[in-house]
């Protein structure tokens, strides 16, 4: 028997929070199925390590095809597609903060030790290592292959 946990709604959350301004309240969530927004502060702990991760890729790629000028030229648009790849979303995130009054930052649920995914709930930790592995995997076997490319 599993035993589901409510989804949080709008009265949850807005009777802890400071007075609400004439214009938030006008623009505010008017019925009881829809939810609010939180930030569940997985972002702010994988986005850099994502980062990074990218950073050694194009590191490990610039200086394994140092030598080759066209392979140095598609690792340098790879590396202009990585940055656009993080900046637009971290753009639109800064934009629905400052814009969505339904985008609760600083809630109870950046602190729990369980957050909700698409698939159910699971631990912070279980969650950041699967955001996060892919990356890890993708830098770990490109550095293989650089390893092996400079043995040949």
């Amino acid at each position: 028997m599993s035993v589901a946990r409510r989804r949080p709604t709008v009265e949850d959350y807005i009777t802890p929070l400071p007075e609400l301004s004439d214009h938030a309240k006008k623009n505010a969530i008017e019925t009881e199925k829809d939810t609010i927004e939180y930030d569940d502060g997985l972002l702010a702990v994988a986005g850099p390590i994502m980062v990074l991760c990218y950073v050694l890729l194009f590191a490990v790629a610039g200086i394994t095809f140092f030598a080759n000028g066209s392979a140095l030229f598609a690792v340098a648009v790879s590396a202009v597609f990585g940055v656009v790849f993080f900046a637009v979303p971290l753009v639109f995130l800064k934009m629905r903060a400052k814009r969505d009054v339904r985008w609760i930052k600083d809630a109870p649920h950046t602190t729990c030790t369980a957050v909700e995914t698409c698939t159910g709930e699971m631990s912070r930790s279980e969650a950041i290592i699967q955001i996060v592995s892919i990356p890890v995997a993708i830098v770990v076997g490109f550095t293989l292959l650089a390893i092996r490319w400079s043995l040949l």
